[in-house]
């Protein structure tokens, strides 16, 4: 037998008040944009103690209803960037000291901080742009610099500092650490700051000797302070050159004292360094020749004599050592040196009351004596002055004569006539 289950379903409904459908609930207000109304710094001052260190401003953004912009764009600023800077998150840096005003923007409204660096640098390291230098021509310039740091490892930007060298004859330096080359040799170069000092090995190495075929020059000693004008323009080298002059005499000379002593004049050996070097400089050879000034006025004649003698020879020897630190290629002991043996204060065996015209004049005794007493001390020079002084040699005697006996020498040198000019005939 089959059996059908019937199943009964009741479905109940709720049933309203009136019986009327609900409505949508309706929708709420879109909220007003954010709008930067009022931005705040993590602090309003900052004080630095050292330059370079830094410290972070954060600002906070809130807008119009109070409410805090997270990701607002700032824009920063230094009212003084030579004192202390900002990076684009904040981040203050000192400079040097003195005060700035750090600004941070965003939208229509700023905050500012105060910043003050008062930093007392002590020099605590210097260093030198190089520590040794090398030239090969005199006159050559290098420029060293100083660089002066504090306690924190800071630049302490315009310290003062002292510069000297130990040897001015090799290598001056200027108050700003210009460095040029006077002679041959070596030299420290010192910089100075407080108590801090570091040094510059400086060598100098000219072989700058360059001797012509044929001389042609100004061989006049007494000539070179009227050419020291002439090289001053351009225009005069030129006229120079173009007249084939390739070597200029420079004249050092210096006071006779008494007991065969001497001095030179009061600045004179400056310029003839000065000289030297503006006319290799130049492309001349030069020639350097020493020119005593005054006699010994103690004792009898010949004591004068044999002092006069002395101090020339000391003055001579002092000048080839001059001579090989600047490279001169002719170096003479002395100017016209027979010549000034005729000084009336020296023995009568010596004078001539009536010296000869020309050389084509026959001398008389006492030029005879005059030249033989050259011509001997010439050559007893030789051995102090070879050591000395690599270059040529030059026995600069006064008028010509038959009678020069001057082995060792590379050259004699006669004064054929003295003609001095003013400048404008010069010039011709």
């Amino acid at each position: 037998m089959r059996y059908i289950r019937l199943t009964t379903v009741l479905l109940l409904t709720a049933c309203g008040d009136g019986g009327t459908t609900p409505t949508t609930p309706p929708t709420p207000p879109t909220p007003p944009t954010p709008v930067a109304t009022l931005i705040t710094l993590s602090a309003t001052s900052l004080s630095f103690s050292s330059l370079g260190e830094t410290q972070q401003l954060t600002a906070t953004v809130k807008d119009q209803n109070g409410a805090t912009m997270d990701g607002a764009v700032v824009t920063w600023s230094s009212s003084n960037i030579g004192v202390a800077t900002v990076s684009s998150s904040g981040l203050v840096t000192a400079v040097a000291n003195g005060t700035t005003t750090i600004t941070a923007i965003s939208g229509s409204v700023s905050a500012t901080a105060s910043v003050t660096v008062l930093v007392t640098q002590t020099a605590t390291l210097i260093t030198l742009s190089a520590t040794s230098l090398s030239f090969s021509s005199l006159g050559e310039t290098q420029q060293l610099t100083a660089t002066v740091k504090d306690q924190n490892g800071a630049t302490m930007d315009g310290a003062v500092v002292a510069w000297s060298s130990s040897n001015i004859g090799v290598a001056t330096v200027s108050s700003s650490g210009l460095v040029t080359a006077v002679a041959n040799g070596t030299a420290t170069i010192t910089a100075t700051s407080g108590t801090l000092t570091t040094t510059a090995t400086v060598s100098v190495s000219v072989s700058g000797r360059a001797y012509p075929a044929v001389i042609r020059g100004l061989w006049e000693p007494g000539a070179w302070d009227q050419l020291a004008t002439f090289v001053s323009d351009p225009a005069g080298v030129d006229r120079l050159r173009s007249l084939g002059i390739n070597t200029v005499s420079v004249l050092a000379s210096f006071d006779v004292l008494e007991n065969g002593e001497y001095q030179f004049q009061h600045g004179r050996l400056e310029m003839v360094k000065e000289e030297v070097m503006r006319y290799k400089g130049l492309g001349f050879a030069v020639l350097l020749s020493g020119n005593a000034d005054g006699v010994p006025t103690v004792g009898d004649p010949q004591t004068r004599l044999d002092n006069y003698l002395l101090s020339c020879r000391a003055a001579a020897i002092e000048l080839a050592e001059l001579g090989e630190l600047y490279q001169v290629e002719y170096f003479s002991p002395a100017n016209e040196f027979e010549g000034t043996l005729a000084n009336e204060g020296f023995p009568a065996t010596l004078q001539s009351p009536n010296p000869p015209e020309t050389v084509f004049d026959p001398p008389d005794t006492g030029t005879d004596a005059r030249v033989e007493l050259a011509s001997k001390w010439f050559r007893d020079l030789l051995p102090d002055i070879q050591p000395l002084f690599s270059g040529r040699l030059i026995a600069k005697v006064g008028g010509a004569h038959s009678g020069y006996r001057v082995d060792g020498y590379d050259y004699l040198g006669f004064t054929i006539d003295h003609n001095y000019l003013d400048q404008t005939d010069f010039r011709r």
